[in-house]
């Protein structure tokens, strides 16, 4: 059996800005990854239906590497891809009011121990990307 992440998050930002928060690789990298100094490098981020995802980053003196692709690119509500060869990542992205509403599901992990690596990755980099947001103007 799989487990399922799912997080949500306010921001005081357009769902557009949020969205180019996702997809403009210079803005990605300030706030994507498990914590401060261990930020995702992008290697190839091609933001499109079928579009291939490559990225690494050093944990504890290790390379490490994650290839996916895009399944969903739907401005500026929806973006999907495939995480490795098992897991998915769906990002939702609602206009809530002045802000934005963001629904993150990260599926197909293989263990307790693995959703308990991704949630305290995902919360950091969400949470940084809200820092990020009201400091930073993406459009």
């Amino acid at each position: 059996m799989t487990r399922r992440l799912e997080l949500e998050r306010r921001y005081a930002a357009s769902p557009d800005r949020v969205f180019d928060a996702w997809t403009d690789t210079a803005l990605l990298t300030q706030w994507w990854g498990c914590a401060p100094d261990m930020l995702w490098t992008v290697h190839t981020w091609d933001v499109r239906v079928g579009g291939q995802i490559l990225v690494s980053m050093d944990i504890d003196g290790t390379p490490f590497e994650m290839r996916g692709e895009f399944e969903v690119v739907d401005r500026p509500n929806h973006l999907r891809y495939r995480w490795g060869e098992t897991e998915t990542v769906d990002v939702r992205i609602e206009a809530d009011g002045d802000g934005a509403h963001l629904r993150l599901t990260h599926d197909g992990l293989p263990s307790d121990e693995q959703l308990g690596i991704v949630d305290g990755g995902w919360t950091h980099a969400v949470d940084l990307l809200g820092e990020r947001l009201t400091t930073t103007r993406t459009t």
